[in-house]
């Protein structure tokens, strides 16, 4: 991750958290879809490009932004919500024993 996608992520996860001034079910909504949108990027890339390994930066780095802002809740949402499909759709079989969760 360059320093020029840096910023543009940090702006979009303001974005995100600014969208939500709503309730936090509606918050809920745009994490779950922001991370769905961003895991299916992952998924779609072919398997050993850089499109893919940016676009799983890209979720870790959404997820950062998120936890050093404050928002606790909403990254472990984003994270594990990104997560459970990236496995799902990319069938990893994952040793539950060395998985660090948050």
């Amino acid at each position: 991750m360059t320093p020029s996608t840096v910023l543009p992520a940090i702006i979009a996860v303001t974005g995100l958290i600014a969208s939500c001034s709503g309730s936090r079910g509606q918050t809920n909504d745009n994490i779950i879809a922001t991370a769905r949108r961003d895991a299916d990027r992952v998924a779609q890339a072919p398997e050993t490009s850089m499109q893919r390994e940016h676009a799983v930066l890209a979720i870790r780095v959404r997820e950062h932004a998120l936890r050093s802002n404050g928002y606790t809740h909403e990254a472990d949402l984003y994270y594990t919500t990104a997560r459970s499909i990236l496995v799902d759709s990319l069938h990893i079989i994952e040793d539950r024993t060395t998985v660090n969760e948050y």
